[in-house]
C-alpha cells in the first residue's frame, strides 16, 4: 500500500426511497406491461411512456420503458441527491428530477427518481442526500416505511342495535401517513344499509355505517396516499 494513502470512503446515508428491492406489494398489483403512471408495487410506478417490468427473486427486470418513484421533498432546494444501484445485467440509467444520476432536490413537492434501460436487471436502489455516491443499507423492516404511503386496515367486527337507521361510527388510529389518504372500503360483510368513510387524516380513519335494527358488520379499508 502506498504510504499515506487513504482509501476512498463511500457515503452511508439514509435511503429516501421505499421498497428499494421490490419486495413489498401490499396491494398485490401485477407486474408485466404497466400503463404510464400505474403502480406495480409499493412506491414504484411506470414512467411517462409506460414500461414492461418484472419483480424477480434477485431484483427488478426492466424489459422496456422506465419506472419511477416520487419522494416527498422535505429538503432545501440546493441539497444534492445522489443515487446508486446494484447492476445485475444490462445498463440501467438513473435520473434525479430528469437529470443524470445526481441533481439538486429542487423546489417541487416531490423528488423524482426514474430508472430506464432496455433488458436491464438491478436491485438495492438508493437515493440519498449525499455529496458522495451512497451505498445501499438493508432496512430491518422494509414494509414499515411503505405504510406511510399505502395501508390495508382491518376494522374488525361490530355488533349491536341501532334504531331508526342511526349511524354507527368507528374511529381507528393508523400508521402515520405522509398526507391524508384516499380511502376505499372493501370486504364489508353483514347487515349494513350504507357505508362510507367520514374522516381521513394522516393518522386516523373514521368509518360510518348507516344501520337499522340489529347489526353485525365486519369490514376493512384500503388507504392510499401514494403520489
Amino acid at each position: 500500500m502506498q504510504f499515506g494513502y487513504v482509501p476512498p470512503r463511500h457515503a452511508i446515508a439514509e435511503n429516501l426511497l421505499i421498497n428499494p428491492r421490490g419486495k413489498i406489494n401490499q396491494a398485490n398489483e401485477p407486474d408485466g406491461v404497466i400503463a404510464a403512471g400505474d403502480y406495480f408495487c409499493d412506491g414504484w410506478k411506470a414512467g411517462p411512456a409506460g414500461c414492461e417490468v418484472y419483480i424477480e427473486p434477485d431484483g427488478f427486470r426492466l424489459v422496456s420503458g422506465s419506472m419511477l418513484q416520487l419522494i416527498p421533498n422535505t429538503l432545501e432546494s440546493d441539497r444534492l441527491i445522489r443515487t446508486n444501484l446494484d447492476v445485475i445485467s444490462g445498463s440501467p440509467v438513473i435520473k434525479v428530477n430528469g437529470v443524470a444520476d445526481k441533481n439538486t432536490a429542487g423546489v417541487g413537492e416531490y423528488i423524482e427518481i426514474e430508472i430506464s434501460g432496455l433488458n436491464s436487471k438491478f436491485s438495492r436502489i438508493i437515493a440519498a442526500d449525499s455529496k458522495a455516491k451512497p451505498i445501499y443499507q438493508q432496512s430491518v423492516d422494509e414494509e414499515k416505511p411503505c405504510m406511510h404511503f399505502f395501508q390495508k386496515i382491518n376494522l374488525g367486527r361490530e355488533r349491536g342495535y341501532s334504531p331508526d337507521a342511526a349511524g354507527l361510527y368507528i374511529s381507528k388510529a393508523i400508521k402515520r401517513m405522509h398526507k391524508p389518504p384516499a380511502g376505499i372500503l372493501f370486504d364489508v360483510l353483514g347487515t349494513v344499509i350504507t357505508t362510507f368513510i367520514s374522516t381521513l387524516t394522516i393518522d386516523t380513519v373514521c368509518v360510518a355505517y348507516v344501520t337499522n335494527g340489529i347489526f353485525d358488520v365486519t369490514a376493512s379499508v384500503t388507504l392510499d396516499a401514494r403520489p
